[in-house]
Parts: structure tokens; C-alpha cells; sequence
């Protein structure tokens, strides 16, 4: 699952339009540990939704180069502050929840 923001408005909806039957609480993510270090998969809660934010259930993702550049070259190293960092945030699925005041998308939207 992916939480992505939007520039929306916020509007209050009734909640049963805001989330899909079936959305998990634990996901998969692919943390990569150290600089220059191995990359793990491993289990993490799914993200609570603030205002303006969706919830993408990810049918598909990729490292693109911004990802192997941080993890490899020395000056693109400060860019992450914290490790373990999750990576592999190209990815393409469809929207399973709105946070309030999304008015844009609709739940099943593919992105």
C-alpha cells in the first residue's frame, strides 16, 4: 500500500465512502538497511490516512535510478537521514481509501 497526498480541498464525507471492504493492515516493503547495504523485504503496518491523502493497494513497482543512485553513489548519500528507508516508489494500483477531503479520485480509481 502506498499513502499519497493530494492538493485537495477538504470536505467531509460520509465514511463509507472513503474506504474499501478488504484493505489490509500489514503490507510488504522493501527496506534497504544501510547505504550500500542489502536490501530485505519485510512486513510493516499499513499507513493511517491524514486529510488529503489516498491509499493505493500496489499491483505494481519498480526501483527506478533515484533509488540505486542513493543507495550507491557517495553524493546522493545525505539525502536519507534514517536507515532502514523503504524504496521502490515507482508503482502503479488502484485506490482502496480517501482521507478526508479528497474530492479528486473515487476509491477503485486505477493510478
Amino acid at each position: 500500500m502506498l499513502r499519497c497526498r493530494t492538493d485537495q480541498h477538504i470536505l467531509d464525507f460520509p465514511s463509507c465512502h472513503r474506504i474499501a471492504m478488504n484493505v489490509p493492515t500489514v503490507q510488504k516493503a522493501l527496506h534497504l538497511t544501510a547505504r550500500a547495504g542489502p536490501y530485505e523485504v519485510v512486513n510493516i503496518e499499513v499507513p493511517k490516512l491524514d486529510a488529503g491523502e489516498v491509499l493505493i493497494r500496489i499491483e505494481a513497482t519498480a526501483l527506478n535510478p533515484g533509488d540505486w543512485k542513493v543507495r550507491f553513489l557517495p553524493q546522493f548519500a545525505g539525502l536519507i537521514k534514517e536507515y532502514p528507508v523503504i524504496q521502490g516508489m515507482d508503482a502503479a494500483g488502484v485506490i482502496v481509501a480517501l482521507g478526508d477531503g479528497v474530492i479528486k479520485h473515487r476509491i477503485g480509481d486505477k493510478v
